[in-house]
């Protein structure tokens, strides 16, 4: 089964990403189940839309998850509604700072994620796996990417399974911040590998 798993570059002074070390940890992973493919994309509002399009038109996965890091996140936070909106709080890495914009002029004000997301959180909570579904991706590059992955297998019909999660810090990120949830490294791959193995056996 293709399966294409994109991350974020590090943004907003850090200098680690999360999704992206997530990201570059399954790329080695081997499975008999799986071709899994990986993208790491700019936190662009005008290039990341085109980079997950490149990679989506590229691999033409069965199974697309985007991963993105939050600094409020302290567990696994499946998406379910993009938002046909940008509206950042702070520039992105090109120093954009959309307000009040559309990310497709065009398109309907929100899409809903094709995962099975109460399933998938019941899987996780099951296994002792910290999760949670969230009702907003925020305004920000994660939205748009979001919302411009659930276009894409709307207009095409794949990816059959789209969606977006959400992911702390990791511990390093976390020294330099009092008080900010985080998880480790090979946690967070453990979890998303589990994540993937649920969706090719449902």
């Amino acid at each position: 089964m293709r399966i294409l798993l994109t991350g974020f570059e590090p943004f907003g002074g850090d200098k680690h990403n999360p999704a992206q070390r997530i990201c570059e940890a399954l790329s080695e992973s081997k499975s008999e189940h799986w071709d899994l493919r990986t993208c790491i994309l700019p936190v662009s509002f005008t290039k990341a839309p085109i980079a997950l399009w490149q990679a989506v038109e590229e691999v033409k996965p069965e199974i697309a998850i985007c991963l993105g890091y939050s600094a409020k996140a302290d567990c696994f936070v499946i998406e379910r509604i993009a938002l046909n909106i940008e509206d950042a709080r702070i520039a992105d890495n090109d120093h954009y700072r959309p307000q009040d914009t559309l990310v497709e002029p065009e398109g309907a004000l929100a899409l809903e994620t094709t995962l099975p997301i109460r399933a998938l959180d019941t899987h996780l909570r099951e296994r002792g796996i910290p999760a949670r579904i969230s009702y907003t991706a925020g305004t920000f590059v994660c939205n748009t990417v979001f919302y411009t992955l659930l276009l894409e297998a709307q207009t095409k019909g794949y990816p059959r399974l789209a969606g977006f999660i959400h992911v702390p810090a990791l511990p390093e990120m976390a020294l330099e911040k009092r008080e900010q949830p985080f998880l480790p490294l090979e946690y967070m791959v453990s979890g998303i590998r589990e994540i993937l193995e649920f969706l090719i056996r449902g």
